[in-house]
């Protein structure tokens, strides 16, 4: 059929004027210049009732970042301590690793 019923109309363009609030809010959120224009724009956000679906998917997006980030950061920190210690049990003499003699004589396994 060619003619969508008026209710699928305006359901489609209740679609489209909520993605056309979505992309204009995160960009004004994106593009504020200060602390305090950010908290005015998510201030307007929290007391709208469609905007603020938007703002608490924004603020969950930014959560699960700040974790992603520590993990990545532990997780370094974690690879940093693992190569200071082989590089500190890798010590050469004269040229041979004292590691490997090490463990070529059985001192470590």
């Amino acid at each position: 059929m060619f003619f969508k019923s008026r209710k699928s109309i305006l359901q489609n363009v209740a679609s489209s004027l909520n993605w056309s609030l979505s992309v204009l809010y995160c960009t004004l959120l994106a593009q504020a210049q200060s602390d305090s224009e950010k908290s005015q724009i998510e201030e307007k956000m929290a007391n709208d009732s469609e905007l603020v679906k938007i703002l608490i998917a924004l603020q969950e997006t930014d959560k699960e970042d700040i974790v992603q980030e520590e993990r990545a950061r532990r997780q370094a920190a974690r690879q940093s301590r693992v190569d200071a210690d082989i590089e500190a049990t890798d010590v050469d003499v004269g040229g041979v690793s004292l590691f490997a003699l090490f463990y070529t004589y059985g001192v470590v396994s």
